[in-house]
């Protein structure tokens, strides 16, 4: 081949199998968020889908249910990041809930 590169069947290969175990992964990863929620919404944890409240994100927070309080602010605040979510969280826990709307 003039002017290109030659792929190896073996990088092709390898290319593969990390593009499958990447995939799989992420399927995992959805799958894990999935069940998470989907048992807190089964316990009365976690409120149902669309009806989450600020209250809850609160609830959630105190009771050291800090995944299930990010995805609750996340869902009640569309566009807002994990970061931003987060730190809120974290303000909710260390003042107690207070002042933290």
């Amino acid at each position: 081949m003039a002017g290109g590169a030659q792929i190896a069947a073996g990088d092709v290969t390898l290319l593969t199998y990390i593009t499958t175990v990447a995939s799989v992964l992420f399927i995992l990863e959805a799958l894990h968020k999935w069940l998470e929620v989907h048992g807190a919404r089964r316990k009365g944890v976690y409120p149902a889908k669309g009806k989450a409240t600020l209250e809850d994100v609160r609830r959630l927070a105190l009771s050291g249910e800090t995944r299930l309080a990010i995805r609750a602010y996340r869902e009640i605040h569309a566009g807002v990041g994990t970061r931003e979510a987060k730190d809120l969280v974290d303000r909710i826990v260390t003042t107690g809930g207070k002042n933290c709307r």
